[in-house]
């Protein structure tokens, strides 16, 4: 039980176990909403404990307790039952509940909240400093169910929120100044600069592979389908326009991945999931991928004849016979590598993962 609410003091009444009939709360109005009421204590002789803050209150008598400003936790326990109450004692805030304003640790630069706890529609200003060299590539406030929070530009590094009932999280990204100039991805608010993936998604980026979901989201951890891997590829080639009559009643024309899959088809670097289905937006395997991945290295001509042994991979059994040899080829190349000790053939591949893929197929081995 939570109960959230300004007080000074609360009075408890701890008495002996026996021959007393109950044990309660005093102060009604901590238990005054349907919410709150703490049911009630039947007639049992059952030891009664009292936790303020950490002091433990278990003697016969009584104890008037004073409650700070800020948060205090509260445990009664009697028998097996055992009620905890929380309460948030407003301070000079004229009795408003408060609510923290975290600041989460940011590389190369830092964000001051001014006040670092706040009532409910009151103005909360961040002031962001950033270390020399570097700016600000991203700002965000989120509440405690996730909503995304509106930031006002004050000017001279400042930013404005007005608090909602609930805790916040405040999140800074910084990059290099002038980094937009120079990076590719620096559009997509969701690609973390320090990240494993940033190279491999400049590159996609930069050589025109792979663009966002969105003008400002790149979609790193999504899953990659079918017909986004169907189109990468086609662009590797070069776009190559064919003369093939596709047989998936699932791929209409027109629709931006049609000449890919139609081409990608037609080489017999994707198969459809029937012989009239190709499943455009089903998510794709990093087996499957791998497998695509070779079959377009053979059509290009280049070497795949470098492999190595799966079974160093404690789940190595799990990849399907078809995906035996492109996996070893995507292993030994350095395309793919294993999360910990597996290689996990079966898990979904990801929008970072195949542009990982691309920039070292791209760089080690077409070249």
């Amino acid at each position: 039980m939570t109960c959230i609410r300004p007080y000074s003091y609360v009075v408890f009444a701890v008495t002996s176990p026996a021959p007393v009939a109950s044990h309660a709360i005093e102060d009604p109005a901590l238990v005054d909403t349907p919410e709150n009421v703490l049911p009630p204590w039947t007639n049992r002789a059952a030891p009664c404990k009292v936790t303020v803050n950490g002091t433990e209150y278990d003697k016969a008598g009584s104890a008037e307790v004073s409650i700070p400003t800020g948060s205090s936790t509260i445990t009664v326990s009697t028998g097996s039952r055992t009620y905890v109450l929380t309460l948030e004692r407003g301070g000079s805030s004229g009795g408003s509940t408060l609510y923290a304003v975290n600041v989460a640790a940011a590389e190369h630069g830092s964000v001051q909240a001014s006040p670092t706890r706040a009532s409910r529609g009151r103005q909360v200003t961040l002031t962001v400093t950033p270390e020399e060299g570097y700016e600000l590539a991203s700002l965000t406030v989120t509440s405690a169910n996730g909503s995304t929070i509106a930031l006002t530009d004050a000017g001279d590094g400042r930013y404005t929120f007005t608090m909602p009932a609930s805790r916040v999280t405040v999140t800074a990204v910084f990059q290099e100044a002038g980094h937009g100039a120079t990076c590719p991805s620096a559009i997509f608010t969701d690609v973390d600069t320090a990240a494993w993936y940033h190279e491999a998604i400049d590159y996609v980026v930069a050589n025109g592979l792979m663009g966002g979901v969105s003008s400002t989201q790149f979609a790193p951890d999504s899953t990659l389908d079918r017909a986004t891997l169907a189109t990468i590829l086609w662009r590797l080639a070069g776009e190559p326009v064919v003369n093939y009559v596709l047989p998936f009643e699932d791929v209409a024309e027109g629709e931006w991945y049609s000449e890919a899959v139609r081409w990608a088809a037609s080489t017999g670097i994707v198969n459809g999931t029937t012989p009239t289905t190709f499943r455009p937006f089903n998510s794709v395997t990093r087996e499957q991928m791998a497998a695509m991945v070779h079959r377009y290295a053979e059509y290009m001509g280049y070497d795949t004849t470098a492999t190595t042994d799966l079974d160093t991979f404690t789940d190595a059994a799990s990849v399907n016979s078809y995906a035996a040899e492109p996996m070893g080829w995507c292993v030994a190349e350095g395309l793919i590598s294993g999360i910990g000790t597996e290689i996990r053939p079966q898990s979904s591949a990801t929008r970072a993962q195949i542009a990982t893929m691309l920039m070292r197929l791209g760089e080690d081995i077409a070249e």
